[in-house]
């Protein structure tokens, strides 16, 4: 669905903006089965919007992001090709939102529900940055230092909140590294905040979910339920 980007074109009457196109698309009480296309009340929803006879050969122009270069490229298709191209996308597409509604929901009651004794770390991957000075000499323009921002934010008791951004000259993203800014926080947070029972973990990609494997068992180690 995101592979598209048009310019004042439609070819249906679907609604543009992705809310309320996806909750038309499934129940009204969403389901895993309505996003994977499988619930019998909704699966063929898109088919009634299918274009006419008369316009599904007509070709438009539209632009597509090309996933290995990171760009938008205009490109042209028959109005059939790319309903049948958005049909198949369809299900990968419902079952992200799904997905990230059910996350977002279970994270509001994480943080609604944190008492002083269970708290909620939401870390975000880390990135390198370049490292510019001020007033830098000309050749400086060409060769820049890096840095690692590591990224954090905690919910605790009565509305109180704390972020974190840990800074590193360690420029490799590997297991190694997330267990060590990991284990910092943790011990961090069990150091500043004493009645720790449980912190609940929410990683933003995967791949740190993966990465954290070992700074999880670590977890368990200092005497934090997760």
């Amino acid at each position: 669905m995101s592979d598209y980007y048009s310019q004042h074109l439609r070819i249906t009457d679907l609604p543009t903006d992705v809310k309320t196109s996806s909750d038309f698309m499934m129940c009204s009480e969403m389901t895993k089965e309505c996003a994977s296309r499988e619930c019998v009340k909704c699966k063929d929803k898109l088919t009634t919007y299918a274009p006419a006879a008369e316009s599904s050969s007509q070709l438009i122009k539209y632009y597509q992001w090309q996933k290995d270069e990171v760009e938008k490229v205009e490109t042209a298709s028959s109005v059939a090709e790319v309903f049948a191209h958005l049909k198949h996308k369809l299900r990968s597409f419902l079952m992200h939102v799904y997905i990230k509604r059910k996350q977002a929901a279970h994270m509001r009651m994480l943080t609604e529900s944190a008492d002083g004794t269970t708290i909620l770390l939401q870390v975000d991957f880390s990135e390198n940055v370049s490292l510019q000075s001020q007033n830098e000499i000309q050749s400086c323009h060409w060769s820049h230092g890096q840095a690692t921002l590591f990224t954090a934010y905690a919910w605790m008791a009565d509305g109180v909140s704390e972020s974190f951004v840990l800074v590193s000259d360690e420029l490799q993203h590997t297991k190694l590294s997330a267990f060590s800014f990991t284990d910092y926080l943790i011990k961090f947070l069990l150091d500043r905040y004493a009645a720790i029972k449980k912190i609940n973990v929410f990683f933003r990609w995967c791949q740190l979910a993966v990465q954290a494997e070992v700074p999880v068992l670590q977890l368990a180690l200092v005497g934090a339920e997760i």
